[in-house]
This record gives structure tokens, C-alpha cells and sequence, in this order.
């Protein structure tokens, strides 16, 4: 907590997610409703190609972040949301211009103003899949391996809470502009954030990686291994000083070529396969959770405004009200992971979340708008409060050398979410919200199968480091 990567990171997220909930989140997708004459799958495509993007993105900047420094990667990221935020202002002020100017040829004009969204909204893409895996492997390198857990749920925490600011400066502005879905509105309240987005990208020009930690923030049993946290030349105390120098050649290539082979392979990570398959299994668990999330996350405000009839500040209420719960119980999740292990704890909170998804398809939106408020509530803040349980996984299973790589490969899982919300728009159109739910409800169910894999598996934390599991000290 003390590493000023780590606290500037903490700040970003907070300000970037703070931003995102203004432009980018239930006014955007109220927005594109409107502009889009009510088709929820409008909202899908803007997210697919946001998705698009970002993987498009991901990749080259997290092996730019691997191979040369994660500070200039950031650097350029920032360069990119810069961009990013410039075409996004012209085309909201396009979209709500053309809006006004005469509402007989609103099809035409907001079609137009639809593709300005969608291009624009690709940017904020590849702005969001060029920062990932960069800032994601900098704030890992800069965690000691065994304290991760505590600092990932705390920056979960935080992020999650960033999320209810924008709601709530939207309920001030709805309240006060008479509380209806208005396309003014909705553009106002849209370009707060874009205004706010100059503090998290100016934050990303202030990140070093002369800051982050050396061989305590390497994966766990890379010390047991040839890898690059021990010198790539050890030499005997006894062997002669003028031993000639072609005789190291081999040692110091074959470390050379550990550092640039394949991830996971034999040359690279010679530590037992179940720690190195362990980011595997998580990372197929977060798949199947976000395919299914993609489906219904975009959708649940238009649901609470199409099915429930609820205001925009009603809507936004509930939307401060998830977040800040998230990041409590993000809190409570990482003490409760201190006595049931990571896995436990994930697996627990995936059964009760997607049980509560699943009563929210039986009842009904209109006469039990209370409880289907308390439902959804409490399904959101149990699904979303253990991810930096399962972040700090990864990291602290995954060499250093390979976190730009891996965290740029949470882009994938971004596609698959945006890729699903295309689906689950069409799946709305054609079908109904519920038939969506239940969908979701079955992938995000199967998410849970890897992380049983993983329970005899994952070692506890420890401080200063992770311990080794009861299996393998009886091995001994």
C-alpha cells in the first residue's frame, strides 16, 4: 500500500470508473435506445464494437508493456483516450444537435448520429484494452506475492465504488431537470464524464517502473525455478577467476531464451503443472461469468425502464446503491477468504448469485417492484464482490515477465462480454428480458466448475508469501 504505484492506481480507478458511469454505462444505453427509435439491440452493437476494439487493443499493448516498459505503454494509452474523449464530445454534441434541429427527420438523423456513436465509443476500446494489461501487470509487479488478496479486493473495493458517483450526480441532475428520459438530459449528464475523464488519463503520465517491487512481487515457486528473479550467471566461489568467459555463453543463452519462448511452456515456468494451469482454470471461469453478464448487464437499466417503469433518478438510485454494497461486501469477502480459502469464497457467492438471477425471472416487474429491487440487489452484490479474489490468483500464479501478456488477456473476456450483449439485444427483440436472465443464469452457473478444480489446488496466503497446501506437505 505504500508502493506509489499501487496508491496511484488506487486513484485511477476510482476516477476512470467515476467517469464511465456518466458516458459510458445506463445513459449511454438509454441514449441509443432513443437515437435508435427503442431497439435494445442498438445497445448490443455499440457494446460489440467497444468490445471489438478493445481486444483488437489488448494484445500489442500488453506484449509492448512485457517486452519494453509499462509506463511508456501507459503513456501511450493515455495519448489514445485523449482522442478518445475529443471524438466523443463532437459526437455527443452532433447526436444531440441533430436531435433538436427537427424531429421530422429524426430516423435519418439519429441513424446517422447512431454509426458517430458507435465509432466513437470503438475508441473508448481500444483506449480501455491499451491501459489493461499494462496497468493491471505494473500494479501486480508492485504487490508483494502473499498480500495480494487484501490489495486486489481493496482496489475492487474502490473501483466498484467509483461506479456509484456518476449515478449520483445524475439523480441531481434528473431530479432537477424534471426526471424524464430526455435526450438533453441524457447528453448533459454524458458530458460530466467526458469532462472527468481528463483526471484518470492525466493520472496514467505519472506511473514508474523504476516504483514497482523486484524479485517479492514474482509468482509463487518461481524462486524454486531457473527463472529470471535469480542472476543468469552463477558463478562458484571456488572456480578461477580467468575461467574463460565462452564457457558461461550456453547458461547465459539458454536464460535468454526462457525469457522470450513460449508462455507456459517447459523453457519458461518449470514449476509443477498444477500451479502453472492454475491462471487457466481462472481464466475460463471469468469467461463463462462474463458471456453470461454480457447478456443482461447493459440491459438491466432498460429493464427497470421498460418492464418496472421507473424514473431515471429511480433507476440511477438503484445503481448507487450496487456498487457501494459491492465494495463492502468486496471487503467482507477478502476477511471471509482468510478462514474458506479464495475458491471457497467465489464458489459460494457464484451459487447465491445466480440463484437470485434466477428468481428474478419469476416475478413480476410491475406488482413486486420492492422485491424484485431487493433481488436484483443482492444477486449483483454477490456476483461482483470476489473478483480481486480471483485477480490476485492470477498474479500470484503467473511469472512477471508474462503479466503484461496475461492481463491484456482479460481483453478477451471483455470481448466475450460485448460480443454477448450484441446477442443478448437480439435475444431481448426476439424473446424477453427473462428468457435472457435464464441464459445468463446457466453460463454463469457453468463459471463455477473450474474454481471446484481449483479448491484442492490453490495454496493459502500467507504473510510475506503463499503456503504451500496440506496435499503437498504430506507429500514430503
Amino acid at each position: 500500500m505504500r508502493n506509489p504505484n499501487v496508491r496511484l492506481a488506487l486513484l485511477y480507478y476510482v476516477l476512470v470508473q467515476a467517469a464511465q458511469s456518466l458516458y459510458s454505462q445506463n445513459p449511454l444505453a438509454a441514449l441509443v435506445e432513443i437515437i435508435d427509435g427503442g431497439d435494445d439491440a442498438a445497445v448490443g452493437v455499440v457494446t460489440g464494437a467497444q468490445g471489438v476494439a478493445n481486444l483488437l487493443a489488448a494484445i500489442p499493448a500488453g506484449i509492448l508493456a512485457d517486452r519494453y516498459r509499462r509506463d511508456f505503454a501507459l503513456r501511450i494509452a493515455a495519448c489514445v483516450g485523449i482522442c478518445a474523449a475529443a471524438l466523443s464530445t463532437y459526437t455527443l454534441w452532433y447526436a444531440k444537435r441533430q436531435h433538436e434541429h427537427d424531429e421530422n427527420e429524426h430516423n435519418t438523423l439519429g441513424q446517422r448520429a447512431y454509426v458517430m456513436l458507435v465509432l466513437s465509443y470503438a475508441s473508448w476500446g481500444v483506449f480501455n484494452g491499451s491501459v489493461s494489461g499494462p496497468l493491471e501487470a505494473l500494479f501486480g509487479d508492485s504487490v508483494e506475492t502473499g498480500s495480494r488478496s487484501f490489495v486486489y479486493q481493496l482496489k475492487s473495493a474502490l473501483r466498484t465504488a467509483g461506479n456509484a458517483i456518476g449515478p449520483l450526480i445524475s439523480i441531481v441532475i434528473f431530479s432537477v431537470r424534471g426526471d424524464v428520459w430526455r435526450v438533453d438530459d441524457l447528453s448533459l449528464v454524458m458530458f460530466c464524464g467526458l469532462a472527468l475523464t481528463v483526471c484518470p488519463i492525466a493520472c496514467l503520465f505519472f506511473f514508474s517502473d523504476e516504483k514497482s517491487l523486484g524479485a517479492e512481487s514474482e509468482a509463487f515457486g518461481a524462486a524454486d525455478t531457473d527463472e529470471i528473479t535469480t542472476p543468469l550467471v552463477v558463478e562458484d566461489e571456488d572456480e578461477d577467476e580467468d575461467e574463460d568467459e565462452d564457457a558461461e555463453a550456453p547458461r547465459r543463452c539458454q536464460s535468454t531464451d526462457s525469457m522470450v519462448s513460449g508462455l507456459g511452456s517447459p523453457a519458461t515456468d518449470t514449476r509443477p503443472f498444477k500451479y502453472r494451469v492454475i491462471p487457466y482454470l481462472v481464466a475460463t471461469s471469468d469467461m463463462l461469468t462474463m458471456l453470461g453478464s454480457g447478456m443482461t448487464i447493459r440491459f438491466f437499466a432498460l429493464f427497470f425502464k421498460n418492464a418496472a417503469h421507473m424514473s431515471p433518478s429511480a433507476v440511477q438510485a438503484v445503481f448507487v446503491v450496487v456498487p457501494l454494497g459491492i465494495s463492502v461486501c468486496a471487503m467482507g469477502a477478502q476477511r471471509l477468504a482468510a478462514m474458506l480459502g479464495r475458491c471457497g469464497v467465489v464458489i459460494l457467492c457464484r451459487i447465491a448469485g445466480v440463484s437470485l438471477l434466477v428468481a428474478m425471472t419469476v416475478i413480476d416487474p410491475t406488482k413486486n417492484k420492492v422485491t424484485l429491487l431487493v433481488v436484483y440487489i443482492a444477486r449483483s452484490w454477490l456476483m461482483n464482490c470476489h473478483s480481486g479474489l480471483t485477480k490476485s490468483l492470477v498474479n500470484d500464479f503467473v511469472l512477471k515477465r508474462h503479466r503484461g501478456f496475461w492481463n491484456s488477456l482479460e481483453s478477451i473476456n471483455a470481448f466475450s462480454w460485448c460480443g454477448s450483449a450484441m446477442l443478448g439485444g437480439f435475444l431481448v427483440r426476439m424473446y424477453t428480458y427473462e428468457t435472457t436472465f435464464l441464459i445468463t443464469a446457466a453460463l454463469q452457473g457453468l463459471s463455477i466448475v473450474p474454481i471446484f478444480v481449483l479448491l484442492r489446488i490453490v495454496p493459502a496466503e500467507v504473510e510475506g508469501g503463499v503456503a504451500a497446501p496440506a496435499a503437498e506437505e504430506d507429500s514430503d
